[in-house]
């Protein structure tokens, strides 16, 4: 699970580069903890942004997917059936 610790990590270090944090939401916990985060960014920082989070990963020991939140994001949908015979 992610610590209370790293979390503080990731939200400090994206304020400092004027990143709010809009909505959070768990999307898994256990046997990993999953969080979505919705953030907003300002222009012209999307590069620090990407450069602050590997370095918080690896100094942190999460990991972290950076997604742009768009409506083909919404689109993607994994179905899985299963069907015993």
């Amino acid at each position: 699970p992610i610590s209370a610790g790293a979390f503080g990590v990731v939200a400090r270090e994206a304020a400092a580069l004027g990143v709010n944090i809009d909505f959070i939401r768990g999307v898994s916990d256990y046997p990993v903890t999953g969080l979505e985060m919705r953030v907003s960014v300002p222009q012209g920082i999307y590069g620090e942004l990407q450069a602050m989070l590997a370095r918080v990963a690896v100094d942190e020991g999460v990991d972290i997917a950076v997604e742009d939140y768009s409506l083909s994001r919404r689109a993607k949908r994994l179905i899985v059936f299963d069907v015993d015979s």
